[in-house]
């Protein structure tokens, strides 16, 4: 004891500049503890009600950072993505995984299945591009994007990405259109479809038109069995011969990708991806 007041008695008299330096850092340390201290939720505040307005917004916030993101489920499991809403809301209950999978999610699906069928309704007429296709493990999955002007601007929804079971044939494919196009009521406004050149897509949209319609003013049938069905790699086949081998070039070279960078992103085209040709085409003019 008497030894350690003679070492801060001398520091004090020989060298106050150090001792000043050692009672801010003193003063830094202390003010950063009751800081983080502060920011420590207290396990005893109250919880918000599963009614609360701000409790409300921030679980829809979860839900959509989950669905935007295409997050696993389980990260409202996660230590450390708790501690973060736990430390910014003290208030805040965490839903569970099991909530937000039998429940948030599936009302939001209903929610925004809603707004499109709204959207589709105001539409006159709509374009799709349909894709079937399989993953690594062999399990097929059956999109369907559409496409129409709304305010003179072009919009583009997806409207199905289902799970494709059984064999793929055309019978199934028109099946599997036709209850999309019935679950958004927009049978009789689809002006046209684009598939690639697979034989059951081809089959499935010319063996089995869209039925007529009856128009309900007139009593008239509008004859609706006509269905444009692009042949994209037909289409195309009047691009250059030299436009793939100028981008293939470029992605090989070293010089060429230094005179481009900052500049310029050649695309370029895939075999499997119909609208590669004109990305690529659009990257280079």
């Amino acid at each position: 004891m008497i030894y350690r007041y003679a070492v801060g008695y001398c520091v004090k008299r020989k060298h106050p500049e150090v001792l000043k330096e050692l009672e801010v850092t003193i003063s830094a340390v202390q003010s950063e503890e009751t800081s983080v201290g502060s920011l420590r939720p207290d396990p005893q505040t109250m919880k918000w009600k599963a009614t609360n307005t701000r409790q409300v917004k921030l679980t829809d916030s979860i839900v959509n950072f989950i669905a935007n993101d295409l997050l696993p489920l389980s990260i409202v499991d996660r230590k450390d993505f708790r501690n973060i809403l736990s430390l910014a809301e003290p208030c805040f209950t965490m839903p569970s995984r099991k909530h937000i999978s039998q429940t948030l999610i599936p009302q939001r699906t209903a929610s925004v299945q809603d707004h499109l069928r709204s959207q589709m309704q105001q539409a006159q007429d709509i374009c799709l591009t349909i894709d079937l296709w399989s993953i690594r493990d062999m399990r097929s999955f059956f999109g369907i994007i559409g496409h129409f002007i709304q305010d003179y601007a072009l919009q583009s929804v997806m409207l199905a990405c289902r799970r494709f079971k059984g064999k793929r044939t055309a019978e199934n494919i028109f099946r599997m259109y036709e209850e999309t196009m019935t679950c958004y009521n927009i049978l009789n406004k689809i002006s046209g479809i684009v598939t690639d050149n697979a034989a059951n897509m081809v089959k499935a949209f010319t063996m089995f038109p869209p039925s007529d319609v009856q128009d309900s003013d007139t009593d008239q049938e509008v004859s609706t069995d006509v269905v444009d069905l692009v042949d994209v790699s037909k289409e195309l086949d009047y691009l250059p011969p030299d436009t793939s081998k100028l981008v293939s070039f470029c992605h090989k070279s070293t010089k060429a990708t230094k005179v481009l960078e900052g500049h310029f992103k050649l695309q370029i085209a895939n075999a499997t991806r119909w609208n590669s040709q004109l990305k690529m085409m659009r990257s280079i003019l």
